[in-house]
């Protein structure tokens, strides 16, 4: 009896969802143009890895021993002659539930057929199949919060982008459980690596750092076409101060997953930090067509950016847009207001204090933790100081070497 409650009691292992495709077209003529999209949408579905990619004619095989979920996506293709648009329905597999639809547009002046097939297919990958899309949103909010595998994995990127030291843990706990049931799983083993560098901050030791390099090198090794294997590689490489091998994986997630704006996000600020503004910005912008859609990493550098071209009006809208208050966040929306003679900068600096005691203490060794170019750490250190910081000048200005 004991041992059956103890299986009863140990959590689910979840597994990627499986997603089966069929994409038609609204009128015979464009049959072509709807099979050439729906081709280029399973290959850049295939590119996030986040999901697996079934073909429509086996929707019916409901098989696995574990907890992965299914999906049918329904797309219809029309066009007319200023755009072209696919209405999609998300089903689940399992009772025939409709769980979300909608509609997706391209305008297609000026554009090629190519073009255009291309720009809906990296459109609608995105909706499926990028971390926060539409099934990874379902995967996450309709899992257990004790659940490993999958779930623990996407419950990690989330608690890396939004912060807070307890989810952190967390996260760190249920990807050692996810190892400890399927050891050397890639997802699992490259979200380990991004969060035990999260977890120690500015004060990770060498140790932890080449640990994580470690763990980042197997998921590679593991899974060589996975963009998140590189973005953990790329992460470890640059806590390491190794800043060109950094960048080396940076590019190479953003190849083999094109589509991946997260990914993107991620490298600009590497790039930015390691003085390659304009480049940094570049990328940055071109993760999203509009602020709301860019990740919070691209939000950063350009807040970062704004800051250190002296709009600091620019640099607080923009901090005030990422749904976190992790370090570099704080800072910048403090700083900016600093700048700005704000009245709510002295409030806002005393909030940190209240969350943050050691925030004066440790700033220095914190923002070189993030190896940005000397005159943008000075300038937020600056913005601070007018906000009311009182910034140690004796505390550590570098990260201790690898």
């Amino acid at each position: 009896m004991a041992g059956g409650k103890l299986l009863l009691d140990r959590p689910g292992l979840t597994e990627k969802p499986t997603v089966y495709i069929q994409v038609d077209a609204a009128e015979t003529r464009m049959q072509g143009e709807a099979s050439q999209m729906r081709d280029s949408l399973l290959t850049a579905l295939t590119q996030f890895a986040t999901l697996t990619v079934a073909k429509a004619g086996y929707a019916h095989i409901r098989s696995g021993t574990r907890s992965g979920r299914s999906y049918e996506i329904a797309m219809k293709y029309y066009g007319d002659a200023d755009d072209k648009s696919v209405w999609w329905q998300i089903v689940d597999s399992s009772d025939g539930d409709l769980l979300k639809s909608g509609v997706e547009k391209v305008e297609i002046s000026g554009k090629s057929p190519a073009a255009i097939r291309d720009e809906m297919a990296g459109d609608l990958a995105r909706l499926f199949a990028s971390t926060r899309g539409v099934i990874n949103n379902i995967e996450i909010h309709g899992s257990q919060e004790e659940a490993l595998g999958n779930a623990c994995v996407l419950r990690a990127e989330y608690a890396l982008d939004e912060g807070g030291t307890d989810r952190i843990a967390r996260a760190r706990n249920c990807l050692e459980s996810s190892l400890a049931e399927v050891p050397g799983d890639p997802d699992a083993t490259a979200l380990l690596s991004r969060v035990v560098l999260a977890e120690g901050g500015a004060f990770t030791d060498a140790e932890t750092r080449r640990h994580a390099l470690d763990l980042a090198k197997g998921a590679v090794s593991a899974a060589p076409l996975s963009d998140r294997a590189q973005l953990a590689l790329m992460s470890a490489q640059f806590a390491a101060g190794r800043i060109q091998a950094a960048i080396q994986a940076g590019n190479r997630a953003v190849e083999l997953n094109p589509n991946n704006g997260d990914a993107a996000a991620k490298l600009s600020v590497v790039l930015y930090s390691a003085g390659y503004r304009e480049a940094g910005v570049a990328m940055a912008r071109d993760t999203g067509q509009s602020p709301e859609a860019l990740p919070r990493d691209a939000i950063l550098v350009l807040a970062l950016d704004a800051y250190g071209s002296g709009h600091y009006s620019e640099a607080s809208l923009l901090a005030e847009q990422i749904n976190c208050t992790d370090f570099m966040v704080s800072t910048i929306r403090t700083a900016a207001l600093g700048q700005l003679s704000s009245p709510e900068a002295a409030e806002r600096m005393a909030d940190i204090r209240r969350k943050d005691p050691d925030f004066e203490s440790t700033f220095r060794q914190r923002v070189a933790s993030w190896r940005l170019q000397p005159e943008i750490a000075s300038g937020l250190e600056a913005g601070l100081v007018k906000a009311g910081a009182q910034v140690d000048p004796a505390s550590v200005a570098s990260v201790s070497k690898p």
